[in-house]
């Protein structure tokens, strides 16, 4: 006898594929059959089995046809999903199998039309009773997790898992309160968990102590569509995942009508409740995730930090060029400006000298720090008041522009390059709203 057992190839508890059909041999070479294929067909039960009795069979090559009850073969996007309320949409899957003289399978393998589509993890080899287990990929899993929205889709924010694999992630948005519409793989499959349609619970809209925050918008979730990556903290994306992540965001972007500079990490937006951008996300999708692969697709893809119209003298550029070429600094050759500097004040009818790089000036009149909060308001980044203080919350802002743009994990400070940086991108990008 041989048991022919269908599973979920992305979750380690039993998830049977049930009601789906099983075809022998079929005439014709076109995969998967046509639902009004008139081959006969089997189906699995509740669990997920069906059961042959391998002495019906002829010894030597046999096609086995997998097809699921809810399948396509077309990649994952925001059609997916559209029409019947399902919970699991799958691949279809073509494995080639030998029957030898004693009515056994003596070798079973995926065949290369679908070696995508799943695998075989588990043959159990014994003459009178075989298992065959093929797992099958799946490109919807529907969450519970899900909510109407109150706000038209203009948005798209990029996350990372924080895990190396996939299956804890979906585990997390079935059970555990969250979710986002798609995943993408390691090796750049895609699974949709929630209808672009509905609000997914990715960008902490309903928890008050991790509002979300970009211009003068807040709960973007409810504006948003939600991508993971899947990766752990230290990890990039593969070649794979880049592909998948940018043919999927330029679809939605494309259907949504999201512009491109409306395309951000959750690391951008992601507050305590306080204002300030929270560092709980800020590997979210990461210092190592390369948004130039994004920027340099065609169309582009994220905020652009080149092909602004400045305009005019840039005041940072020029307090950076004089502090740096000792017109008004003396000591180190490169001014870098830092927590608790701040620009000239007026504070109770007296001038208030300004502080920067740790030192007081008597001679400074120039804003540097107010001008550059003004302009990471301006791109987006929750900076609070440009009051010229480099205080806790524009320390939290710079750093999460330089994970960003700079790929930088370590720092807060601004130096020349930074600061002419936040000015390119602010020029490059229309203003957030």
């Amino acid at each position: 006898m041989l048991i022919v057992r269908l599973r979920n190839l992305l979750l380690n508890w039993p998830d049977p594929i049930a009601e789906a059909r099983l075809y022998w041999n079929p005439a014709g070479q076109v995969y998967p059959p046509a639902g009004n294929n008139p081959n006969p067909y089997d189906t699995t039960n509740s669990s997920g089995e069906a059961t042959y009795d391998l002495t019906d069979f002829p010894p030597g090559e046999h096609t086995l046809w997998i097809v699921p009850k809810y399948t396509t073969t077309d990649p994952v996007g925001y059609w997916t999903a559209i029409g019947p309320d399902v919970a699991r949409i799958y691949r279809g899957l073509r494995i080639q199998l030998s029957i030898g003289h004693q009515h056994n399978v003596t070798d079973a393998r995926v065949h290369s039309s679908t070696m995508d589509n799943g695998k075989l993890v588990a043959q159990v080899a014994s003459v009178k009773n075989q298992v065959l287990e093929a797992r099958l990929q799946p490109l919807w899993i529907k969450s519970p997790y899900h909510y109407g929205r109150n706000q038209p889709i203009d948005m798209i924010v990029v996350h990372k898992t924080g895990g190396e694999v996939i299956g804890p992630a979906i585990n997390q948005f079935l059970s555990g309160g969250t979710s986002a519409h798609y995943i993408v793989d390691r090796d750049g499959q895609v699974i949709k968990m929630v209808l672009d349609s509905q609000a997914a619970g990715h960008a902490s809209h309903e928890n008050h102590q991790d509002q979300s925050h970009w211009g003068t918008q807040t709960r973007l979730a409810w504006r948003s569509i939600g991508i993971e990556n899947v990766g752990a903290t230290q990890q990039g994306l593969t070649s794979a995942q880049y592909r998948s992540l940018i043919r999927l965001i330029q679809e939605l972007m494309r259907y949504h009508g999201v512009p491109r500079h409306r395309v951000i990490g959750h690391s951008d937006i992601l507050t305590d409740g306080q204002g300030h951008l929270s560092d709980q996300r800020i590997a979210c999708p990461g210092y190592q995730f390369d948004w130039s692969q994004l920027e340099n697709a065609k169309p582009p893809i994220g905020l652009a930090r080149t092909g602004g119209n400045a305009g005019g003298n840039d005041p940072v550029a020029g307090f950076f060029m004089a502090m740096n070429l000792g017109k008004n600094f003396s000591g180190s050759s490169s001014l870098v400006l830092k927590p608790g500097d701040f620009d000239p004040q007026t504070v109770g009818g007296k001038l208030r000298p300004g502080k920067f790089g740790g030192r007081a000036y008597q001679d400074i009149t120039e804003t540097p720090i107010q001008h550059l909060q003004t302009w990471l308001a301006e791109i987006g980044y929750s900076v609070g008041p440009a009051n010229g203080q480099f205080n806790a919350r524009t320390a939290r802002a710079v750093r999460h522009f330089q994970v960003h743009f700079e790929g930088r994990s370590d720092r807060n400070t601004i130096n020349a390059q930074t600061a002419a940086l936040i000015r390119a991108v602010r020029d490059a990008n229309p203003r957030a709203d």
